[in-house]
This record gives C-alpha cells, sequence and structure tokens, in this order.
C-alpha cells in the first residue's frame, strides 16, 4: 500500500501549511484547524505503518480485519473533524462578530429616515464624500441607516454598500476584520484535508476482501460444527 505515502505526504504538507500560516497573534481558529489536521495526518501515517507491519503470530486474514477496523476508526475521526471545523469557525466567527459590533455601531437610529430623505438630495459626488466621511470617522448608525437599507430607497448599489461596509469595519475593527477574512480562507483549508484523509481510508477498506474473509470464517465453522455432531453422534 505504498501508493498512499503521496497522499498521507500531502496531508502533512497540508497541515504544516495551515500552521505556518498562523500569524504573529496567532488567530486561534488557524492554530486550532491546524491542530486537528496535524492529528488527522498522524491518524493516516500510523494507519499505512499498521498495514505494512503484521504480526507475525496472526493470519494474514487476521491482519486485513484488523488495519479494516482500524481504516473504520479513521472514517470516524474525518467526520468528527469535518463536525469540529463548522464549530470551530462558526463559534469564533459569532464572537468576533461581537468584538466587531462592539466597536462599529451598524445599527440604524431613530433618524434613518431623515438621513435617507437628505442623502436623496444630494449630487452623486457629495453622497460619495458622506459616505467616506461617515465610515471614516465611525459614524456608524448614520451609515447604517444609508447601507443597511434596500437600495431602493438610498439609490446605493450592493456593491457600493458593501464596499463601505467594509471600510468603516476595517477601519475601526481592523484587527477583528483581519481574523474574520483568515477565516474564510482557513475554513476552506481545512475542509481540503478531508477527502485526501478519506482516499486513504478508503484504501484500506476492502469489501471485496472482508466478504471472502467473512465467507471462509462462516466455512470453517461449519466444518468445525458438523465435526463435533460426528464425533458427538
Amino acid at each position: 500500500m505504498s501508493s498512499q505515502i503521496p497522499k498521507i505526504t500531502a496531508l502533512k504538507s497540508m497541515a504544516d501549511r495551515l500552521r505556518a500560516d498562523v500569524p504573529s497573534n496567532a488567530y486561534s481558529v488557524r492554530l486550532a484547524l491546524s491542530q486537528e489536521a496535524m492529528k488527522l495526518h498522524a491518524s493516516t501515517d500510523a494507519l499505512n505503518s499498521m498495514h505494512a507491519n503484521p504480526d507475525p503470530t496472526i493470519t494474514p486474514a487476521a491482519h486485513t480485519k484488523r488495519v479494516t477496523a482500524a481504516a473504520t476508526k479513521l472514517k470516524d475521526q474525518i467526520a468528527t473533524m469535518r463536525q469540529r471545523v463548522h464549530q470551530i469557525v462558526q463559534e469564533r466567527a459569532v464572537e468576533l462578530d461581537r468584538q466587531i459590533s462592539a466597536k462599529v455601531n451598524l445599527k440604524p437610529d431613530g433618524f434613518a429616515s431623515e438621513i435617507r430623505a437628505a442623502f436623496r438630495t444630494m449630487a452623486p459626488g457629495r453622497q460619495q464624500q458622506l459616505l467616506m466621511e461617515l465610515a471614516t470617522k465611525n459614524r456608524g448608525p448614520e451609515l447604517a441607516a444609508l447601507i443597511e437599507a434596500p437600495g431602493v430607497l438610498t439609490g446605493l448599489s450592493d456593491d457600493i454598500r458593501s464596499r463601505y461596509r467594509e471600510m468603516i469595519i476595517s477601519t475601526h475593527a481592523r484587527e477583528e476584520h483581519a481574523e474574520m477574512v483568515d477565516i474564510t480562507s482557513v475554513f476552506t483549508e481545512a475542509l481540503d484535508v478531508l477527502p485526501v484523509a478519506s482516499l486513504v481510508a478508503n484504501a484500506f477498506s476492502d469489501p471485496v476482501k472482508l466478504a471472502e474473509i467473512a465467507r471462509g470464517e462462516a466455512a470453517a465453522e461449519a466444518a468445525a460444527a458438523a465435526f463435533n455432531n460426528a464425533v458427538e453422534g
């Protein structure tokens, strides 16, 4: 099963990349997911070693069953990691949203209608100037009145609304925004590990061979029972 070594090596590289990309302030999500990926690599490597080093005191069939059982455990670990990836990312994203909201209040206040009415009377150049001013000065409720409302009320496109939303957050919640961007990247990287690990687990699972072994075990048990009946009869 040496053909699995490139996949296992690839898993190691993917896990190392997750860990190597951790910035100096050590984003917790990237650290946590890199550790999960390292565990998965260690398991695939151990499974490959188990397959390559059979116990000389047991039969080849018993070795196959042992390796297959281990591969099943690896599949369970992969499923658990998939759940962990989603859980870790979701929990941190919720916390970052809370931190961002504490620094940037993007909720319209009671003057939202008046702000939109005044905005619609402005020339396009003045509108852009106002949006820039609100974003750079962290005047969240006023900006929210314009970018969190439907575009039909302001004449602002989705692109412009998104641009100023990101501007105010990246300016006044810089660290949280940077980590949120990183979470999107690391989430994809961590999920990419799983299909590679699944290929390794599947390679060490041979349903046809297991069925053959089961038939042999059944035949042996039947023969032993027939012998006992003959002796005892």
